[in-house]
């Protein structure tokens, strides 16, 4: 084998199968997943909704980060904040270095950029706006910044205990909890009242990818990847044993969700999902949570741990965002190319009351890594490597705000 021949196999990931199973380390007992709906009952054909309105388009990423692009809506749905690599480099980091965040507010109305914001992160940059809108929260790279978002200035900042990039951040309910995802696999939770810092647990080996906290604040979610393993494949189908290496493909085996108590910083389950671990979401009750990677979106019942899959995505693809709607009764399901570098993206709405995918979003999206719901459940946003897109959002089938869907 040659040097270039040696160097691509090693750079080849192993691509694990999206097999319909996981675990659940609740309590020290692990749960296995429950029934697979990958469809749902039987039903008409999801509706394909084509995109209201391109809100920006964004520049293409230049390095491989673990940061692409967080959108969230303010509180009033007026307007929407857009954390992402920009196309310059970081401020301080010289002409050739890695590239740095930009925070750009845009008034969903009229599409109008109204606020720019630059700041020396690299990595960083996850936004989220305080429930009462007078605050917008930056991943930065020494904490998280807190901005007038009408008028960009500094607020203050919420001191990181050790070295720190926020990627991804989510307020509590009432506003007095603020999680963060980072990039050294630190969860971090702080009291916002106080700005002091709550609990930072050391959640994973690997950056987190995404992050949650329960409406009352008392647990935060975070989702990573496992350590990285590798697989050594023999030559022409053989096992390795018989015929010699022929190829070795490093990537992790498998994601996780670890759920954290706020108040004493343990632990207190940890989910598995084949492959990868994306996204998690509490439901707006409380009773559930949303987690998405390893090519399916799953639920979990906080009160009855007995997990079971929702959805689960064709092989070439995989769930990276899952967002609840504000009254509960549809779950947003981003997915897209599992490729690096893909280009498909769509988002698969799926009905809280009848188990099953009633719509789909697709078109001017791309590679798709966040959304958000607006406050009134009637539109989403969508942050892509290639756009932030604005889609209108159908109704949802009635139901109890925050019920859990049919067992199938």
């Amino acid at each position: 084998m040659t040097k270039k021949r040696a160097f691509a196999a090693l750079m080849v990931l192993v691509p694990i199968a999206a097999i319909a199973w996981a675990g659940l380390d609740w309590g020290g007992r692990t749960v296995p997943a429950g029934p697979i709906a990958p469809t749902g009952p039987s039903g008409p054909p999801p509706e394909e909704i084509g995109p209201k309105a391109v809100l920006l388009q964004t520049p293409e990423a230049i390095w491989n980060t673990a940061f692409e692009v967080s959108v969230a809506f303010s509180p009033d749905g007026r307007t929407v904040a857009i954390g992402r690599l920009g196309d310059r480099p970081a401020e301080g980091k010289g002409d050739d270095g890695p590239p740095g965040s930009v925070v750009t507010i845009i008034d969903v109305a009229t599409g109008r950029e109204l606020l720019t914001i630059r700041g020396p992160f690299v990595e960083a940059g996850g936004v989220a706006f305080s429930p009462t809108g007078d605050s917008l929260a930056v991943g930065g790279d020494r904490g998280v910044v807190l901005y007038d978002p009408a008028t960009g200035r500094d607020r203050g900042r919420l001191p990181a205990p050790s070295f720190f990039e926020g990627l991804a951040l989510a307020y509590s309910g009432d506003g007095q909890r603020l999680a963060a995802a980072t990039i050294d696999g630190d969860l971090v939770v702080w009291d916002t009242n106080t700005r002091s810092h709550l609990t930072s647990f050391h959640a994973h080996t690997r950056s987190l990818r995404g992050v949650a906290i329960s409406p009352d604040g008392r647990l935060a979610a975070s989702a990573s990847d496992g350590p990285i393993v590798c697989h050594y494949e023999g030559r022409y189908g053989l096992p390795a044993w018989l015929s010699g290496v022929g190829m070795i493909g490093c990537g992790p085996d498998y994601g996780v969700i670890r759920l954290v108590d706020v108040a004493t910083g343990v632990e207190t389950a940890s989910l598995k999902l084949p492959w990868r671990a994306y996204s998690a979401s509490f439901s707006p009750d409380g009773r559930a949570l949303a987690v998405g990677g390893g090519g399916t979106a799953r639920l979990w019942d906080m009160a009855d741990p007995s997990g079971r899959t929702l959805l689960t995505v064709e092989p070439e693809l995989d769930v990276y965002c899952v967002a609840f709607a504000p009254d509960g009764q549809t779950l947003a399901i981003g997915v897209g190319s599992r490729q690096f570098n893909g280009e498909y993206g769509e988002v698969r709405l799926w009905d809280m009351k009848t188990g099953r995918v009633r719509a789909i979003l697709t078109g001017e999206m791309g590679m798709i890594r966040s959304l958000a719901f607006a406050p009134d459940g009637k539109s989403l946003v969508t942050g892509s490597r290639d756009a932030v897109v604005l889609w209108g959002v159908p109704p949802a089938s009635p139901t109890v705000p925050g019920s859990l869907p049919p067992e199938s």
